[in-house]
C-alpha cells in the first residue's frame, strides 16, 4: 500500500522503507498507514441491495394505490427487524424485500452502504485514478500486426493485446536513465544554431524564441518535453515537427520585444501572426488532422493558448478540442503498459495528457463551456520521473539585443517546476469538481451548502499540504515569507488557487440560483480574502517580472478578483477595497497589451462598476 503522502497526492509510491523515493526527493515525512482499506462491495451485495430497493419501491407503490382497508393490511405485513425493513407477504409480484441470504451478503461486505449505488453522487470518481491495481488493459486493443490502439470492450475493433511482454522497469532505474539523458541533451543544445531545423526562420530569431519559451511558458505546464524536442529538432525525429515548432513560436512571440515579429510594428498584439498563418498552412497541407501524433497534440494546445489570449475564442476552443480528441485517440488518458514503450515515451505521454487536462479545465473557466475530459474517464499518474528541472536555476530571460522594459537585476532561484506542475494537476481536479457541481448547465445540487463545505475543505487541504518550497504569501509584512521570492509558475499556481476559492463561493453571494436570502458571511469573507490575495500576488509580479509579459491566465485571475472588489467597493466607497479595485483594474489593463482578450474583461468590470455606481 502506498504511503500517506503519495496516496494524498495520487502519485506512484515505490513503497520503499523507511522512506519511499518521492518522499526522499521532496523531503517529506513518509508514513505508512496500517489501517485496512475499505473492501469493495461484491457483485452479490450490489445485486442484493438492488433487489431490496426494487421490492421496497414495489411495496410503496402498492400502498400508495391501495384503498384504506388494503393499505392497513399491507402495513401490518411490514415489520422492522434489527433496523431492517422486512415484508412477510407471499405475493409473488411483490416478493420478500429481504431474506436471510440477502442479509448475509450485505453484512459480509460492510461497510458498504446504499449510497454506493447512487450514480449521481458528486463525490464519486472525483480524482483521476492512479491506483496501480486498476487494470486499463480492457481499453487497449491490438490489430493483426500487433499495433496497439485504444478501443474499449464495446467496440467492434476491440482485440485484447498480448500482455506477456508487458513489464515495468524499476522506478529508480527509469528515473536515473531519464535524468541522465536530460542532462546530456541539455549539454548538446549549443549545436542547435548549426543543426536545428527552423523551417526557414533565422537561427538567431529561432533560438531567441526558444529561450523565451523555456523561460516563460514551459515551467507552468511542462507541455513540451525538452530533451526529446531539442534532440529531434536537430535530427528530424518523431517528437519534432514544423507545425509544433511554429506553434511554439506563435504562442511565445508575444513575450518578445522584437518588432520584426509583429505584423504591425506599433501593435504588440500582432506579434506571432505569421507563425499562426504558417501553422494553419501546415495543418492542411500536411494533412495533420488525419491522424494523431504527440507533436500535433502539443502544437494544437499551444495554438489554443495563443488564440485565446488574442481574443479568437472559437479558434482556441476548436484547436484545443482537436488536441484532446487526438489525446484520447492515442490513449494518453490511460497509463497503459504497451510492449516496447520506452520510458521517455511514457514520460512524454503523461506530461502531454496532464497539460491537456489542465488546459481543458482552464478553457472551461475562460469560456464558461463544458469540459471535454471528465475525471472519471482517465487513469494517469501525476508522477514524473524526469525531475531534472525541479531545482534548475531560473532568472528572467533578458534579450541580448536589448529590451524596452529593462527588468531589475534578480538573483537566480529554483523553479520547482515538477512540484508546481504536480500540484497544478491536483488543483485542476478540484477545478473540475467545482465546475461540475456549480457551473454546468442545470447545476442545482440537492444540498449546495454541503457541497460548498466539502469543496472548500478540499481546497483548504490542497493549500495546507503545499510543500514549503511552493508556499507563497507576500501579504505578510515580516518574517521569511515576506522576503521570499518565487518563480512565475509558482505565482500562477497560487493565483489560480485563489480564483478557485472565489469561483466556489461566488454563486452564494451573487445574484444566482444558489444565493439565499441572506448570503453566508463566510462566503463573503472567503471571496474578499481571496481577491485581496490575488491582487497581492499580481502586485509582486509587477514588481519582479513586469506585467506586460504576464500570461493570459494571470489576467483572468485579476478579472475574477475584480468581480469581488467591485462588490466590496459598493459597501466601502473610497476605502481600502475601492483602492484595491482600481489597482487591480490598472494591472489588468497593463496585461492586455499582449493579451488583447483581456480588454473585453476590463470593459466588463467597468460596466459592473457603472451599474453599481462605483467611481
Amino acid at each position: 500500500r502506498a504511503c500517506n503522502s503519495c496516496r494524498t497526492r495520487k502519485i506512484k509510491c515505490d513503497r520503499g522503507t523507511p522512506s519511499c523515493q518521492p518522499c526522499q526527493t521532496h523531503k517529506r515525512q513518509c508514513i505508512y498507514s496500517r489501517e485496512a482499506g475499505k473492501p469493495r462491495p461484491s457483485a452479490a451485495a450490489i445485486s442484493a441491495l438492488k433487489t431490496k430497493i426494487e421490492c421496497l419501491e414495489s411495496t410503496l407503490i402498492q400502498i400508495k394505490e391501495a384503498d384504506e382497508t388494503t393499505r392497513n393490511s399491507l402495513l401490518k405485513e411490514i415489520t422492522i427487524d434489527d433496523g431492517s425493513v422486512r415484508t412477510l407477504g407471499n405475493d409473488a409480484s411483490r416478493g420478500p424485500c429481504e431474506n436471510k441470504e440477502t442479509r448475509n451478503h450485505i453484512e459480509d461486505d460492510e461497510p458498504f452502504t446504499i449510497s454506493h449505488l447512487r450514480n449521481d453522487d458528486p463525490e464519486q470518481f472525483e480524482s483521476v485514478s492512479s491506483d496501480d491495481d486498476l487494470d486499463a488493459s480492457p481499453f487497449v486493443s491490438a490489430d493483426a500486426q500487433g499495433r496497439v490502439g485504444v478501443f474499449g470492450p464495446t467496440s467492434g475493433l476491440h482485440n485484447s493485446p498480448d500482455t506477456s511482454r508487458m513489464h515495468r522497469q524499476p522506478a529508480r532505474e527509469v528515473r536515473n536513465l531519464l535524468i541522465a539523458n536530460a542532462v546530456l541533451e541539455r549539454q548538446k543544445e549549443y549545436e542547435l544554431r548549426e543543426r536545428g531545423h527552423f523551417d526557414g526562420i533565422s537561427p538567431d530569431l529561432a533560438i531567441h524564441l526558444l529561450h523565451l519559451h523555456w523561460n516563460r511558458q514551459h515551467h507552468s505546464f511542462l507541455l513540451t518535453y525538452r530533451p526529446a524536442f531539442t534532440r529531434d529538432l536537430m535530427s528530424g525525429g518523431r517528437y519534432y515537427s514544423r507545425f509544433l515548432l511554429n506553434a511554439i513560436f506563435a504562442s511565445g512571440s508575444k513575450f518578445s520585444d522584437r518588432v520584426e515579429l509583429r505584423d504591425d510594428e506599433s501593435l504588440p498584439q500582432t506579434a506571432g501572426s505569421r507563425f499562426l498563418r504558417r501553422c494553419q498552412e501546415l495543418l492542411y497541407r500536411d494533412s495533420l488532422l488525419d491522424s494523431a501524433s504527440i507533436p500535433t497534440i502539443v502544437g494544437l494546445l499551444h495554438l489554443g493558448s495563443a488564440y485565446i489570449a488574442r481574443g479568437e475564442m472559437s479558434k482556441s476552443w476548436i484547436h484545443t478540442g482537436l488536441a484532446i480528441r487526438m489525446a484520447f485517440d492515442l490513449g494518453l488518458h490511460l497509463d497503459i503498459q504497451i510492449p516496447d514503450l520506452d520510458p521517455e515515451e511514457i514520460e512524454i505521454r503523461r506530461r502531454a495528457f496532464w497539460a491537456a487536462f489542465i488546459t481543458d479545465k482552464l478553457q472551461c473557466l475562460y469560456l464558461g463551456r463544458p469540459m471535454a475530459i471528465q475525471i472519471r474517464d482517465s487513469h494517469v499518474s501525476t508522477e514524473l520521473l524526469d525531475t531534472m528541472e525541479e531545482l534548475e536555476s531560473w532568472s528572467p530571460y533578458v534579450d541580448t539585443q536589448g529590451s524596452s522594459y529593462p527588468l531589475p537585476s534578480i538573483s537566480p532561484i529554483p523553479t520547482f517546476s515538477i512540484s508546481a506542475f504536480q500540484h497544478f494537476c491536483l488543483l485542476s481536479q478540484l477545478m473540475a469538481r467545482i465546475i461540475n457541481c456549480f457551473y454546468v448547465v442545470g447545476a442545482r445540487p440537492s444540498n449546495p451548502q454541503l457541497h460548498l463545505q466539502e469543496l472548500d475543505h478540499a481546497l483548504s487541504d490542497w493549500y495546507a499540504k503545499l510543500p514549503e518550497c511552493l508556499k507563497f504569501e507576500p501579504w505578510y509584512s515580516d518574517g521569511a515569507m515576506a522576503s521570499k521570492r518565487v518563480t512565475p509558475n509558482v505565482m500562477v499556481l497560487h493565483s489560480t488557487y485563489h480564483s478557485l476559492v472565489i469561483l466556489l463561493h461566488r454563486p452564494f453571494i451573487s445574484n444566482s440560483h444558489l444565493r439565499s436570502t441572506s448570503p453566508p458571511a463566510s462566503s463573503w469573507r472567503a471571496c474578499s480574502t481571496a481577491a485581496a490575495s490575488t491582487t497581492g500576488i499580481i502586485n509582486k509580479w509587477r514588481e519582479w517580472y513586469a506585467l506586460y509579459k504576464a500570461p493570459y491566465l494571470l489576467g483572468y485571475c485579476a478579472y475574477v478578483a475584480c468581480t469581488i472588489h467591485v462588490r466590496d467597493a459598493v459597501l466601502q466607497q473610497g476605502g481600502q477595497r475601492h483602492a484595491m479595485l482600481l489597482s487591480t483594474l490598472s494591472m489588468l489593463n497593463e496585461m492586455s497589451s499582449i493579451n488583447p482578450a483581456l480588454m473585453r474583461s476590463e470593459q466588463l468590470i467597468r460596466n459592473l462598476m457603472h451599474v453599481n455606481n462605483v467611481k
